[in-house]
């Protein structure tokens, strides 16, 4: 059986394809103005050494027309031992502004969770 398509899809999915994507993000606990253009993907990595041991974190955005793709992960050990996560999301054009956050006069994403796993390799180690 064919899936439903609304006659106006085909004509959305051309404007979009030629829309660059433009929102606000948390980077560092600081908003940060980002333009993806139609098929960019943008990496942003960060992390190192610190008292403890080390963490790493990276960021991947992506502007796959119909929605823009949200992928971080990290990395990192500490007194406790080494731990991992990842998350995904996605944010369809229109919700790339519609969050209110207090204090700002512009709007954020609304992300839509995908798949996310964490490890902690102590709590493996011991059973957990």
């Amino acid at each position: 059986m064919e899936q439903f398509r609304h006659p106006l899809s085909r004509i959305i999915h051309e404007i979009n394809s030629k829309r660059n994507a433009r929102f606000w993000l948390f980077v560092h606990g600081s908003p940060v103005k980002l333009t993806l253009k139609p098929g960019q993907t943008l990496n942003h990595c960060s992390g190192g050494p610190d008292e403890e041991g080390y963490s790493y974190e990276t960021t991947q955005l992506t502007h796959e027309i119909d929605q823009i793709k949200w992928v971080a992960g990290s990395i990192g050990r500490d007194c406790d031992g080494g731990h991992e996560h990842f998350a995904e999301a996605s944010c369809e054009p229109h919700l790339l502004r519609d969050k209110e956050v207090e204090g700002y006069e512009f709007g954020f994403p609304i992300w839509s969770d995908g798949e996310s796993s964490q490890r902690d390799h102590t709590a493996e180690a011991a059973g957990y």
